[in-house]
């Protein structure tokens, strides 16, 4: 079983395995920042806010056309700053999982990633993350997830358990 704590909770010697993650994705402490955690292990963390909220938001925004569109139900939220302990399959499940709760907790209708490294990409689309061409040019990697379709809360809560 995966929890996730904010960022900003974590005793030193937590916060200090996800080092040089931090600091390579500019994950930085705040109320939208969290660390998941496997056990005693922090396997990963992420920053998620409203798409309006940050600057690539603000594009992908102008670039869908706004929430009442039906390709990406609103309303919209984007992560970034994520950062992985390794690209193995079996954590970013548990990631995505404590994506899609608090996506789900914040009513997000999709949620749009936003990363530089293009190796996220290849695994994101595993998990049911769509890769929208049309969006390709706003950052190295843009991608869409609907948390709550059914066929990704069932791939989830898979990986939850």
């Amino acid at each position: 079983m995966y929890r996730t704590h904010p960022l900003r909770s974590l005793p030193a010697d937590q916060r200090a395995q996800l080092g040089a993650l931090i600091a390579s994705e500019h994950l930085v402490e705040g109320p939208d920042s969290f660390a998941v955690m496997r056990g005693d292990q922090v396997i990963g963390g992420f920053a998620l806010s409203a798409l309006r909220q940050h600057g690539v938001g603000r594009r992908i925004a102008a670039a869908i056309g706004g929430p009442r569109q039906v390709r990406f139900p609103g309303p919209h939220g984007i992560v970034h700053g994520l950062a992985l302990r390794d690209f193995d399959r079996r954590w970013l499940e548990h990631v995505m999982a404590a994506i899609a709760r608090r996506s789900l907790a914040r009513m997000y209708g999709t949620i749009f990633f936003c990363a530089s490294d293009r190796r996220s990409s290849r695994v994101l689309r595993t998990l049911g993350v769509e890769l929208p061409a049309d969006l390709a040019g706003i950052a190295p990697v843009v991608a869409a997830f609907q948390p709550g379709r059914a066929d990704n809360l069932a791939r989830l809560a898979s990986a939850a358990a």
